[in-house]
């Protein structure tokens, strides 16, 4: 087997494409075929956490919530007004109204962007608005989390990207989920952009651990994951 390492950057991602090519007529069992099947599963993790993706269509996202909560369609009534809108909307004949879009963010708790997105629409940047010079850079500085340097405010963007590349890409965060029910209130004196930067320092650090096994591609499901919950 070649000299496989981790696939960190986008030249090390054209480099593996460029070996998995070279390696395509391996056969099964072999030390390439073996090579081939390692740098797949490093490629489809790069491109899971570097590649941005589309969002689900309104109607994926729908099916997906009454599966999650064991909901059937006349359970959709109350927020699409009929039996015959429910049909029609799940079989795509008719779309939804404003109307009914804020009734299911409401009450089933699907993203109004996914319910109100434009056909064909990706992710938005997961970094539009922020302020860079609200992270705490001198807190992160005293837990080691970032490099000491002069004129850390002037150098904050160019900082905290670098620590969003480290853990995996802006759109990882928001992936992330914080215990709570629904009669949490919000901590007004938490810090947002603290928040953010020590999810992100979280993440960092996670990538720099390697598997104590490896990992086979499909292991982590929906079934899995809600045993986890």
């Amino acid at each position: 087997m070649g000299n496989i390492r981790a696939i960190r950057t986008e030249a090390d991602y054209q480099a593996a494409l460029a070996r998995i090519d070279a390696l395509m007529d391996a056969d099964f069992g072999t030390p390439d075929g073996d090579e081939l099947d390692v740098l797949t599963d490093l490629v489809e993790l790069y491109e899971a956490r570097h590649v941005p993706i589309g969002y689900p269509s309104p109607i994926e996202a729908i099916r997906f919530r009454m599966e999650q909560g064991g909901l059937a369609p006349r359970d959709l009534v109350p927020f699409l007004g009929s039996r015959a809108k429910v049909s029609e909307i799940l079989s795509g004949k008719r779309p939804l109204t404003m109307q009914m879009a804020r009734a299911l963010h409401a009450n089933l708790g699907i993203p109004a962007e996914v319910l109100l997105q434009q056909p064909g629409s990706e992710l938005p940047s997961a970094l539009e608005g922020i302020d860079w010079q609200r992270f705490p850079l001198a807190a992160m500085v005293e837990f080691e989390w970032i490099a000491k340097q002069p004129n850390l405010l002037s150098h904050a963007e160019e900082i905290m990207r670098d620590l969003i590349r480290r853990a995996g890409g802006e759109h990882i965060l928001p992936a992330a989920l914080y215990r709570k029910n629904d009669q949490a209130r919000a901590n007004a004196n938490m810090d947002p952009y603290a928040l953010k930067a020590w999810c992100w320092e979280v993440l960092a650090r996670a990538n720099t651990m390697p598997l104590p096994t490896a990992y086979k591609s499909g292991t982590v499901d929906l079934e899995f994951l809600l045993k986890v919950a």
